[in-house]
Order: C-alpha cells, then sequence, then structure tokens
C-alpha cells in the first residue's frame, strides 16, 4: 500500500489508518502516566505548537488555547527543558507526516531523564507530564475540587 498524495493537507496515522490531521487532533486527550511511579497521579498531555499559540487537549473533546502570555508556567518549564533536549531526541522524518497516535504517549525518542518532563513528538506535536491538579486547574476546576 502506497502513501496518499499529499495535496497540501497533513495526515497522520492511527492504528494502521491514516487521518486528517483534524481528525487525528481530534482524539487527543490525556492519559495517566504510571510508568515513573504508580503512586503518583501524573498525566501525559498532548499539545499542538503552532505560530507560538499553543492548544493543551485537556479532556475528552475539550481543548484549551494559549498564547505565549496566557500558557501556565508548569507548561512553559517543561517545553523549555524539551527544547533543550531535542538535539539528542531523533525525530523521524522533517516536519508532520506521519506519526502514529502512538508516538504521542511513548517517549521512545527521548533520554529517560525527561520521562517525568515531557518529549517532543513531531514538529508541531508535544507531550508534557503534569501533575493531576495542573491538568484539573487546566480544565477550569478549582484546586480545592
Amino acid at each position: 500500500m502506497g502513501f496518499p498524495e499529499f495535496r497540501g493537507r497533513i495526515f497522520y496515522v492511527r492504528q494502521g489508518v491514516i487521518v486528517n490531521i483534524d481528525k487525528f487532533l481530534a482524539l487527543l486527550a490525556p492519559m495517566k502516566f504510571d510508568w515513573i511511579n504508580p503512586y503518583c497521579d501524573l498525566w501525559r498531555v498532548p499539545l499542538w505548537l503552532k505560530d507560538g499559540n499553543v492548544s493543551a487537549y485537556v479532556a475528552n473533546g475539550f481543548v484549551r488555547h494559549y498564547t505565549p502570555e496566557t500558557l501556565p508556567s508548569e507548561i512553559k518549564q517543561r517545553l523549555g527543558l524539551i527544547g533543550l533536549a531535542k538535539e539528542h531526541a531523533k525525530l523521524q522524518g522533517e516536519g508532520d507526516v506521519y506519526i502514529s497516535s502512538t508516538q504521542v504517549f511513548r517517549p521512545t525518542l527521548y533520554p529517560k531523564d525527561y520521562l517525568g518532563i515531557g518529549w517532543r513528538v513531531s514538529e508541531h506535536i508535544y507531550t508534557v507530564v503534569l501533575p493531576l491538579e495542573v491538568l484539573e486547574r487546566m480544565k477550569g476546576k478549582p484546586d480545592d475540587a
């Protein structure tokens, strides 16, 4: 089976099926991350970065959009650290062309030291690891809820 013609669109692979980027992004949501410590409440949160803006996929069908000024400091810190490590990570090709959904949640390309921080999946897709309290705050829930 050959790859489809691009015709200006970006495609991704999800469970072996090539889909349009909009459909791919609509399927993203946080996933619990208990590889580090099953007793810590850490979550892998997918991000889409483009033109300095960040879209955080904080729940099924719920996306928070941030500018550089409104981005939570916890995400800014993690993105800074991920940026320092990207020379060590080997991405699959340049740009966002064929990315599997499993790459969003499995940090196979980054040093193990980054498991608790996050990783770059592709040119525009990142995953950050956040405590539940931060994720809940991003959803709009108060800290004491």
